[in-house]
């Protein structure tokens, strides 16, 4: 499932929003969401994952788009143990000014959170994702209004609820 990818397509189709700023932060490269928008030029994709080799080993940094959307993906793939200065300073160096240079009229966020010290990889803290999230929210405030949703990320658990109902209570 690419919640993100629908909510943005949604938001281009039926709420106004002409450029769109998808930000993907997890330890997986968000290989999805880059192929769907691989030629859009009214979507931004940055993505920030775990460098190769790892799954699904996409998401090069020379992976920018094709066509009208040629420039439009920014990947920054990290090492394994990138932690908070890193992540920081590829958020201010890299996706500020690229977002002042798309002005988004929405911010959606693709957030993984695998990259967490006590998770996967990449070795972010919690304080870590609350500057992440300073920064994108400073983003959103600037350009959009506020325009900004975070949606949780990952299709792990996809298998295991397809077909599975909920139940209330005993």
């Amino acid at each position: 499932m690419n919640n993100v990818a629908v909510a943005a397509a949604h938001a281009q189709a039926k709420l106004g929003c002409e450029r769109v700023l998808i930000i993907d932060w997890d330890a997986h490269h968000g290989n999805g969401t880059q192929d769907i928008f691989w030629a859009d030029s009214d979507v931004l994709f940055f993505d920030t994952h775990c460098a190769a080799p790892f799954y699904p080993g996409s998401g090069l940094i020379e992976e920018v788009g094709v066509g009208l959307g040629e420039g439009y993906t920014i990947n920054v793939p990290l090492p394994e143990t990138a932690g908070d200065i890193a992540f920081e300073k590829v958020f201010r160096d890299i996706l500020v000014p690229a977002a002042e240079h798309f002005k988004p009229d929405l911010v959606l966020v693709s957030a993984g959170f695998d990259p967490h010290r006590n998770d996967m990889a990449m070795n972010l803290t919690y304080d870590g994702f609350k500057v992440l999230t300073r920064i994108v929210q400073d983003i959103a405030d600037t350009h959009c209004e506020g325009k900004l949703a975070f949606v949780l990320s990952g299709g792990w658990v996809q298998p295991f609820l397809a077909g599975q109902r909920c139940s209330r209570g005993a």
